[in-house]
């Protein structure tokens, strides 16, 4: 039997994860069945080799931590500006190390900037110099900064003193000026002070009780790899006349209900352990996998720019498919079902959902398009998405067991029908959208020479 009520439970972001499966070409050879804590994966510096300062061995085939160690850093910070915000800040922040240390080995195609570093200039310098301005630039706060201000530190007395340090930090810091300036007329402030009035036609999105719309104007920004928000437009929701329609209503009427009595038990946990913080369980899981596969700086920093530019883009066009079809939420629909022209539908006032809806149209499931996009792009990195891990929130429980990165995705996805917040049609389109998308981002973005 389900829950009576409501629940307002926020999974952390904790992870065990063991690795196994087919390995790319970037990868390492490492025992795959460790399991690690959350905090070890980041806690213990890995492979911390120290540059020589002569530039000889630049990019290093060596494990290294470095990249790993800021998106750690950048994910603590991220919850002090909301996920949009903290997810471009998080692409700005390993577009610029990206383009910071690919510039010394020729390896891959530049995202944005094609300068070259001073000769014998230190990699690791300036992919530490890149990471903290953006983060400095946009955590303004002191103990923010502090923070920041510490990671950078502790990097750099890794590096000896001399010229190469002091070159590459020059080098990393105009990457980052480079970085944040492409993105500085991005709209970004206005995009979530849009407005977004209430609709009145049957379909149409209006304010439940989570409060005002979140980011109206987020699916119209510039997007990062896509050639527009609507590049992945799904084609929007079933007319409400339709057997679609009415079928998806009456499973998230049942399956979806505060007080539903065909809701398992594992249902509703699977529902609140993936209520919240999705791009953080996607870019933990990413921190793995570069410790357990013994990435370098260069591979690390080419599979955390795909990720981060691959959950940037995936909120465009999830936005931009939200607010282009306006679409009502499962609560508002079943309330006032008898005005939807559907004599397959039947209405209840009294209805309420599992979990709470969160503050934005429907249509489509953003939890499906982003977690779909980033299981592409990692089962893509590592030539298959058959991999073997587990997650577990930081507040405790049983962690959750995965065989592939597209098993996770799906049962995302299928999570907000059982939280009562989501249309099977829009799981479906945002799986759809969301794989195609990070399949494009792969194939086109951050590629090898």
């Amino acid at each position: 039997m389900g829950s009576t009520g409501k629940k307002r439970v926020a999974p952390g972001t904790g992870s065990r994860m063991s690795g196994r499966g087919t390995r790319g070409h970037e990868a390492r050879g490492r025992p795959s069945w460790a399991v690690f804590a959350f905090a070890a994966v980041l806690s213990v510096p890995w492979g911390c080799v120290e540059d020589s300062g002569s530039g000889a061995e630049a990019l290093s085939d060596a494990p290294s931590s470095l990249v790993a160690e800021w998106n750690e850093t950048a994910m603590t910070l991220g919850p002090s500006l909301g996920t949009h915000l903290a997810m471009r800040t998080l692409a700005m922040m390993h577009t610029a190390v990206y383009d910071a240390v690919v510039a010394f080995g020729g390896r891959y195609h530049p995202y944005h900037v094609t300068t070259s570093p001073p000769a014998g200039a230190s990699p690791r310098a300036a992919a530490a110099a890149a990471a903290y301005h953006v983060l400095d630039a946009v955590y303004t706060a002191p103990d923010q900064h502090a923070t920041i201000q510490a990671r950078f530190d502790a990097q750099l007395a890794q590096v000896d003193e001399g010229p190469a340090r002091d070159d590459g930090v020059a080098f990393g810091r105009s990457v980052a000026e480079a970085i944040l300036v492409l993105r500085s007329t991005d709209g970004c402030m206005a995009a979530m002070e849009a407005e977004c009035p209430d609709g009145t036609m049957p379909g149409a999105w209006r304010r439940t009780a989570s409060g005002e719309p979140v980011a109206p104007g987020w699916g119209d920004l510039p997007a990062w790899t896509l050639t527009s928000g609507s590049q992945f437009d799904q084609g929007g929701p079933p007319q409400l006349t339709s057997r679609e329609y009415a079928d998806a209503l009456d499973e998230v009427r049942e399956l979806g209900a505060a007080g539903s009595m065909v809701r398992t038990h594992e249902q509703s946990h699977v529902a609140t352990f993936w209520e919240e913080h999705v791009p953080a369980k996607w870019t933990a899981l990413a921190r793995h996998i570069s410790a357990q596969e013994g990435l370098s700086l260069a591979t690390s920093a080419r599979l955390f720019a795909l990720l981060s530019v691959t959950l940037a883009d995936s909120a465009i066009a999830g936005w931009n498919m939200k607010y282009r079809y306006d679409f009502w939420r499962p609560e508002t629909a079943i309330h006032l079902a008898s005005a939807d022209g559907n004599d397959q539908t039947a209405e209840d006032p009294t209805w309420e959902s599992y979990l709470v809806a969160p503050a934005f149209p429907e249509y489509v499931s953003g939890h499906s398009v982003t977690c779909a996009a980033a299981a592409a792009v990692l089962g893509r990195y590592l030539g298959s998405d058959h991999y073997h891990f587990q997650l577990a929130g930081m507040h405790g429980g049983e962690p959750r067991t995965y065989e592939s990165f597209t098993q996770a995705a799906e049962e995302a996805g299928q999570s907000r029908i059982y939280a009562g917040i989501h249309f099977r049609f829009s799981n479906e389109h945002g799986l759809q959208a969301g794989r195609t998308l990070g399949e494009y981002v792969y194939d086109n973005f951050f590629r090898p020479l």
